[in-house]
């Protein structure tokens, strides 16, 4: 009777723990939300692009017009005229404007004051591209490749690279640059050498045996190493077979990481650290994790056969070990694009889709763990409406 009673007991006992690890679970698993942000406050449609460093205002920008949002949604600064504008620190913003003969000049403005300066001479029509820690580089996007490194206290010339498109800053003042190799011109325009550029020195090669065939290539979380989709030099020809590697900053050799299926050559996909040693990365076979040891591994339920894709494309990002992804076929143009949310043992958390034929924008803020997505107009006429996906805890 004693051995039936304990029996009891522990069964009791065994039952109720197990219904609080569930529900602990439950309560401790992130739960993502898709809620409307407040829309722009002229009704058009401008596209987020970046959150300033510490997560309180968003940068809006179309064509030549942006706006920046608080973190509730309201406005900032309304419909201010300027081509690509870039954070400079948490609360300044610089842009170009158009001048004469077809000209640019660099503006600076302060998005808590309003107040607006213009820096330096005239531009030639190009880009612009920051740190958001005061550092910034024009670069032309027309004739001559050239990449100008400005003073923000004045807006004068401090350093000039020809020949050179510019990838990202690094954490410690250095430009990731990528000269062009003539010979892959008809193939893949861009397409070339790697190099670090450190203020007051030539440019440092990067992976001296590997040709950069990729869109991207960002900076692993430390800035130790970089991510590209490169080729190897004796393999460079008509149909160069490119693959994943991971390129350290110290000009060390690069490292093999999986295989890269670009499926027929159907634009560029996207790649995102999430760890020093983990990346997500979506190409010809889906939404995929390639880990140290294990190489690549699709996704289930987001491989290219199981979305139905002949071409996938998209853009993914990193929270922590979250995975945020924006899906869409490549071809036949026209289909819906899908965003999924990933936990990091492969958990679809949130899988949606989105209106409209063009690729949604996500502009993720890691400090505080969400992303706004733009969206197209739900019905002729009304205004676009970005929205959050919040992470709760």
């Amino acid at each position: 009777m004693w051995r039936r009673l304990e029996h009891t007991v522990v069964l009791g006992v065994a039952i109720q723990l197990a219904i609080v690890i569930a529900f602990n679970a439950i309560m401790l698993t992130p739960r993502w939300k898709f809620q409307p942000f407040a829309p722009t406050a002229n009704g058009g449609h401008f596209y987020p692009k970046d959150w300033s460093a510490d997560g309180t205002a968003l940068l809006t920008a179309a064509g030549s017009r942006f706006e920046v949002l608080r973190s509730d949604g309201s406005v900032l600064l309304a419909d201010v005229v300027g081509a690509w504008p870039v954070w400079i620190d948490d609360r300044r913003v610089v842009a170009l404007e158009a001048a004469q003969d077809s000209t640019f000049r660099l503006v600076r403005l302060d998005t808590v004051s309003g107040s607006r300066t213009v820096l330096g001479g005239p531009l030639e029509a190009g880009s612009l591209i920051a740190d958001g820690r005061g550092r910034v580089a024009h670069q032309s996007v027309v004739g001559e490749l050239v990449i100008s490194v400005l003073d923000l206290a004045d807006g004068h010339v401090t350093a000039r690279l020809n020949g050179y498109r510019a990838r990202t800053w690094t954490s410690d003042g250095a430009l990731i640059v990528r000269r062009p190799d003539r010979r892959l011109a008809n193939i893949h325009p861009e397409a070339g050498a790697l190099f670090r550029w450190q203020p007051g020195d030539l440019p440092r090669a990067l992976a001296t045996d590997l040709v950069d065939m990729g869109q991207v290539a960002p900076l692993s979380p430390s800035g130790d190493a970089l991510a590209c989709v490169c080729a190897s030099r004796p393999s460079v020809s008509a149909d160069p077979l490119s693959a994943l590697y991971r390129v350290p900053m110290d000009g060390s050799k690069a490292t093999r990481l999986a295989a890269w299926h670009s499926q027929g050559g159907s634009g560029q996909p996207d790649v995102a650290w999430l760890s020093e040693t983990s990346l997500a990365v979506i190409d010809g076979d889906g939404l995929s994790r390639v880990d140290p040891g294990e190489g690549k591994r699709t996704i289930s339920g987001l491989s290219a056969a199981e979305l139905g894709f002949i071409r996938p494309l998209g853009r993914v990002y990193a929270l922590g070990d979250v995975v945020v992804a924006i899906l869409q076929e490549g071809a036949p143009p026209g289909s819906d694009p899908e965003l999924v949310v990933v936990d990091g043992q492969d958990r679809i958390l949130l899988h949606r889709f989105l209106d409209g034929a063009n690729a949604p924008v996500i502009a993720v803020d890691g400090a505080q763990g969400r992303g706004v997505v733009s969206t197209e107009p739900q019905l002729p006429g009304a205004p676009p409406i970005g929205f959050f996906v919040l992470q709760f805890r």
